[in-house]
């Protein structure tokens, strides 16, 4: 299908959005879920199982942490509801979206965006925060960014 906007054009603006998700970005990190490692200090792997009186098989797995860093965009949201206007240009009641107070957004580029599915949580500013709502991918043409929201575990 032909298009109005050429291949070098949608180039350029997406180098754009690029160059402004470069400027504002910052590395927050993520606690990915830890490697476990399972060993056998005998030849017999089962050896739990065929030993009653053996209780003790906590050292037989240890898990290795595992925290990475991504550049992101943060944004911290301080209102409660938010009001968007209707066709006459006026603010509408019936269109509002309303979320908590203490909510952050976080735009991360589609290419970091598989690392957030092993994520227990998120590291910045000094605080833990963990996943609140969904996904929701966006860009000009298609989707190059992911925006999520994130909320502070106390």
């Amino acid at each position: 299908m032909p298009s109005l906007i050429s291949d070098a054009e949608k180039l350029v603006y997406e180098s754009v959005r690029d160059d402004i998700f470069d400027t504002f970005a910052r590395q927050i990190f993520l606690n990915l879920t830890p490697d476990k490692i399972i060993i056998s200090t005998t030849g017999n792997y089962f050896e739990s199982y065929n030993n009653p009186d053996y209780q003790d098989d906590t050292n037989l797995v240890t898990y290795t942490p595992k925290t990475t860093g991504i550049m992101a965009c943060v944004s911290y949201d301080k209102t409660l509801e938010k009001y968007f206007s209707n066709k006459n240009g006026t603010e509408d009641e019936s269109l509002r979206l309303i979320y908590d107070a203490g909510m952050v957004r976080v735009k991360i580029k589609s290419g970091d965006y598989p690392l957030f599915k092993n994520t227990i949580n998120y590291k910045f500013d000094g605080y833990n925060f963990s996943l609140q709502r969904m996904e929701r991918p966006h860009g000009l043409f298609d989707p190059k960014y992911y925006t999520l929201y994130l909320s502070k575990d106390n």
